[in-house]
């Protein structure tokens, strides 16, 4: 362990004792933003916290006590108690992820659903290795790799890897974006490489059949038996079988999922967090949308913004409406300084002249304020709950988009919830940069088949 890594222990220790001065937190922020490392770090020694307090007041008072008592000023023995600990710390968490699987995905939303599954069902639901039998209703499956599968009941699903999965009965739509080319979809008697694109596949388990559709991009097919493989591009289909691998290689009419559920689904075509004290911008970073009410005069407070493009879209046709957001760990600040419930408000902007603000360097002053908002909707977040996803729907929504006469539609993220002290955590949800996540989406039902251009 280098004099970095100790340094860096060392400030997340006070942080967690609550002893990290206003400096201290400046410089580990910095660190925690630029450095994934750290914030693994970061992670890992909170959860070692919890598990020493779990382990009783006498395990606290004994311990730590003996650790204190062999502090002195010379810098060798003062880090030796520390480097101790960063080991003891390796075996525990060693020993909490053998109890807690890798988690590999997360079941995003479910509409009218049944199940029998070997995971847990709920949506937001995090998803480690097993199968979901999907018996009635549609779901929505996003890997941590980014890949996104769309089931139409009946389905069986068999989830391996952020990278891997088996589709064993059922009809699926499979999205992979840049951060997930090569996500494998496994099938009886085959195997597809997704390289990019959106595919169908509709397992017949009776009939020993696969038929799979490239709705965009290029996949590859490959049929282990016979040793054939297919590249098939957008709008190609083959047919797979156990004696056979046949492509058809003219075009066919795209069959799409999400069309047959009148969704259309749009991402965000700007996005941003600030801060409240500009000179601190170090401390956003463009992979999180930040939030954070933090004291007046400390400057931390965090908002943000999120603008959609409407231009595609028949909003006179629009049904109803949800926005979705994927909480993510910033490794910033400590839950221990916020109340259990944290509320989280989406507001609106109804004042057109202040939607039209950029990205690019934008500061608190500059932002749309909360005066030229309406107030759409709130939600819980548990202090616990640092990786999840949320909705946020209802009619006050719809007829905000609705009553949008520009079809750009703009919208402020602001955590309620007031901190107790300073270092207080900070929430973010995932950008469309994000390297994990998803970003924001604006989910809308229409009463009429979408029709994708």
């Amino acid at each position: 362990m280098n004099k970095d890594d100790l340094r860096l222990a060392e400030l997340i220790e006070r942080q967690l004792e609550g002893a990290i001065t206003d400096a201290e937190i400046a410089e580990l922020e910095t660190q925690l933003l630029d450095d994934p490392r750290a914030r693994r770090l970061y992670l890992d020694l909170k959860r070692q916290h919890a598990l020493l307090h779990m382990a009783g007041d006498s395990l606290v008072e004994g311990e730590l006590k003996v650790l204190r008592a062999s502090r002195v000023k010379t810098l060798t023995r003062r880090l030796f108690p520390l480097t101790a600990a960063l080991v003891l710390l390796i075996g525990l968490v060693g020993i909490w992820r053998w109890s807690n699987p890798k988690i590999i995905a997360t079941l995003v939303s479910s509409e009218h659903a049944t199940w029998e599954s070997s995971l847990p069902t709920a949506p937001g639901s995090e998803l480690s290795a097993g199968f979901l039998k999907l018996k009635s209703g549609v779901a929505s499956i996003r890997f941590k790799s980014g890949a996104q599968v769309f089931l139409e009941a009946p389905a069986h699903l068999i989830i391996q890897t952020p990278m891997q999965a088996v589709m064993v009965d059922g009809t699926a739509v499979v999205n992979v974006p840049e951060s997930a080319i090569g996500f494998v979809m496994d099938i009886p008697n085959g195997r597809a490489i997704d390289y990019g694109t959106e595919f169908s596949v509709s397992v017949d388990k009776e009939a020993q059949q696969t038929s799979l559709e490239v709705l965009s991009g290029e996949v590859a097919i490959n049929h282990p038996r016979t040793g054939h493989s297919a590249r098939l591009l957008e709008e190609q289909s083959a047919v797979v079988t156990a004696e056979s691998l046949t492509p058809a290689l003219h075009k066919q009419p795209a069959r799409k999922l999400l069309q047959q559920l009148n969704v259309l689904r749009v991402t965000t075509s700007d996005e941003a967090s600030i801060i409240q004290h500009n000179y601190r911008r170090g401390h956003l970073h463009p992979h999180f949308l930040m939030a954070k009410s933090g004291r007046r005069s400390s400057g931390y407070s965090r908002r943000s913004l999120i603008q959609f493009d409407l231009s595609d879209v028949e909003l006179a046709d629009m049904e109803s409406a949800r926005i979705r957001l994927n909480l993510v760990p910033t490794g910033l600040g400590s839950a221990a300084f916020l109340p259990e419930t944290n509320i989280f408000a989406v507001y609106g902007v109804t004042d057109e002249s202040a939607e039209w603000w950029e990205s690019d360097d934008l500061k608190w002053k500059e932002a749309p304020d909360l005066d030229q908002c309406r107030l759409l909707g709130t939600f819980d977040v548990s202090r616990g709950v640092q990786t999840s996803s949320f909705t946020l729907g209802g009619e006050a929504l719809t007829e905000f988009l609705k009553s949008d006469s520009d079809k750009v539609v703009s919208f402020v993220l602001v955590r309620q919830t007031l901190e107790r002290e300073e270092q207080g955590l900070v929430h973010a949800f995932a950008s469309s940069q994000h390297p994990e996540a998803s970003g924001p989406a604006l989910e809308i039902v229409m009463r009429h088949p979408v029709t994708t251009k």
